[in-house]
């Protein structure tokens, strides 16, 4: 690919039509695509599954689909929890539980809850601060709605803080 200069130009990895892309927490950046296919374990279904999901949910799965139990200490050390969730449920068609997912990625941070999504965003040359999305109705993170709900911008981002903390993110 060129530029208008004649120059070769580099695209980023993203996920069009989202905003930005790899490094960023906006859904340029973090949503991907999972296809997942194993006849014995997984039943063939004819439809998308919609709901997010986090690559935290990667080891939780292949434990439950391996029937094994994820280790508490290993080499006589303990081992965090995991953080994720098993997907076999909602491969199978179960609902999967409302939860939060906390992102962070060099700085980059956010929260998702249900259809809202709060985005540590930078805006150069301003400085970063948080936005507020409502992915039902804004999937591509058009309309900043931090200004008309700033409640839910401080909740949230009292959430995203506390699981920074418990799950180690350097600087909290």
């Amino acid at each position: 690919m060129r530029c208008a200069r004649g120059r070769r130009v580099y695209p980023e990895a993203r996920s069009p039509p989202f905003r930005l892309y790899k490094h960023f927490t906006h859904e340029g950046g973090i949503a991907t695509p999972c296809i997942a296919h194993w006849p014995a374990g997984i039943p063939r279904r004819h439809a998308w599954e919609r709901r997010p999901a986090h690559v935290m949910d990667v080891m939780p799965t292949l434990c439950e689909l391996a029937g094994i139990d994820y280790p508490e200490e290993r080499e006589s050390r303990t081992l965090l929890p995991l953080e994720g969730r098993s997907l076999v449920s909602a491969w199978r068609g179960d609902p999967l539980p409302e939860r939060a997912l906390g992102f962070e990625h060099q700085g980059a941070r956010a929260l998702r809850q249900g259809p809202w999504k709060l985005v540590w965003g930078q805006r150069m040359p301003e400085p970063p601060r948080w936005e507020l999305y409502h992915l039902g109705r804004d999937p591509c993170e058009t309309r900043d709605l931090a200004g008309r709900h700033p409640e839910r911008v401080q909740a949230m981002a009292a959430s995203w803080e506390a699981w920074a903390r418990r799950v180690g993110v350097k600087g909290f």
